[in-house]
């Protein structure tokens, strides 16, 4: 075949046999090569969702309380030390995540350290609590192993947590994944913040930075629960309705009913307690709507390194005011009450390591009556180097 070029010469396009062979052959390889990219894929969606029904209906009674459990790596970016337990709660049927229906979950994250972990409180009067008021209850515990830190150093160091297995089982019909973190303080410090902690004038910067790792730590747990929640809501397609954050140490003392007023809401709203504040809003425990989800959890440990309000922020001095900080550059509004939350701190005791709970001038009390069993820390239980405040009451009372 002859034909013109666009410089007007001639040419001869060869169309031989052998050419046309070796082009058929490039084609049928190409379209091989398609065919097995989507057979993968088909495979892989099948597969996962065999998995999803699997979990789901293998055990379909909802006054089921047998979990099965599978080790995975952390998708969190844990790193070295780091073991995630993802675990099947199979009291949550097939119904919950594919009829649309209108049925209350609450997410639960428990943060801190396994030597400061009290169960008691949170089983009955939190998670079976909630049990009642939910249709789906699910728990997130992440977890620091070995030594205890603190940031103001108690009298008795007599360690008043519990172990991983003995958690394990006392959380059994509510958890859904729990993070074993090991000790680890490789946190850069944010020099943006030049007197964050500076809580005392004679503090060095060896202290200041003990305190703000021991910040960053508790910001990273965190968020490893939004993200643990979050990847539970894609993969099962729902949205949580609420989020409740609690400490380790925090001693629920009464049963906990989410309030209303958040979950109607059409606007991010968060709920913490009215007592040290610090200028800011008390960290201890936040509960929220689904909308205030990523500036409650994920805020502190991403806006401390991220946030534009709070790099040019300078004068920051605390966690407490960190937390306002992020949450009002969200746009989230905060409720502010006692009642509301029935947490309290608490302390490691000097009667053979049992928790007391910490004094009303160190953490705000609720009204009486109380529905768990636990005395006030006398003044000698308190931590070592916090002082009392003018005008504080300093009454120890036994419940």
């Amino acid at each position: 075949m002859v034909v013109l070029s666009r410089h007007g010469t001639f040419f001869r396009r060869s169309s031989s046999p052998g050419t046309r062979k070796q082009c058929a052959k490039l084609a049928l390889i190409i379209i091989f090569l398609l065919f097995v990219l989507t057979a993968t894929r088909a495979v892989k969606r099948t597969a996962t969702i065999l998995l999803t029904i699997f979990e789901e209906s293998s055990v379909p009674s909802h006054s089921s309380r047998r979990l099965s459990a599978r080790y995975s790596r952390d998708s969190s970016g844990g790193g070295a030390g780091t073991k995630s337990t993802t675990t099947t709660n199979h009291t949550n049927n097939r119904r919950e995540h594919h009829d649309g229906s209108s049925g209350l979950r609450i997410a639960v994250c428990v943060t801190g350290q396994i030597g400061r972990l009290e169960l008691g409180s949170k089983a009955q009067n939190l998670l079976k609590s909630l049990d009642q008021q939910a249709d789906f209850v699910d728990l997130y515990v992440s977890l620091e192993e070995g030594a205890v830190h603190y940031n103001n150093v108690p009298k008795f160091k007599s360690v008043c947590g519990t172990d991983i297995e003995t958690m394990r089982d006392t959380f059994r019909p509510w958890l859904r994944m729990t993070r074993e973190q090991s000790d680890d303080d490789s946190f850069p410090i944010n020099t943006n913040l030049p007197i964050y902690q500076q809580k005392w004038w004679n503090f060095t910067r060896d202290i200041l930075d003990h305190r703000t790792k021991n910040n960053i730590r508790q910001f990273r747990h965190s968020r490893w629960c939004a993200q643990a929640m979050q990847e539970r809501e894609i993969r099962l397609g729902f949205h949580y309705h609420g989020f409740v954050r609690i400490r380790d140490n925090s001693i629920v003392l009464k049963p906990f009913r989410f309030p209303t007023a958040l979950l109607r809401s059409t606007l991010p709203m968060v709920a913490v307690r009215k007592c040290m504040s610090w200028g800011g809003y008390n960290d201890k425990t936040i509960i929220g709507n689904r909308l205030a989800f990523d500036a409650a959890l994920r805020g502190s440990s991403e806006g401390y390194y991220l946030s534009p309000m709070v790099q040019r922020n300078h004068s920051l001095r605390n966690p407490e005011q960190l937390t306002k900080a992020v949450l009002d550059e969200a746009g989230v509004q905060a409720i502010l009450d006692n009642e509301m939350l029935p947490f309290v701190d608490s302390r490691c005791g000097g009667r053979g390591g049992t928790p007391c709970l910490s004094q009303q001038w160190k953490d705000c009390h609720v009204s009486r009556p109380w529905y768990w069993r636990i005395r006030v820390c006398n003044n000698t239980e308190m931590a070592r180097k916090t002082m009392c405040p003018p005008r504080c009451s300093n009454k120890v009372g036994v419940v």
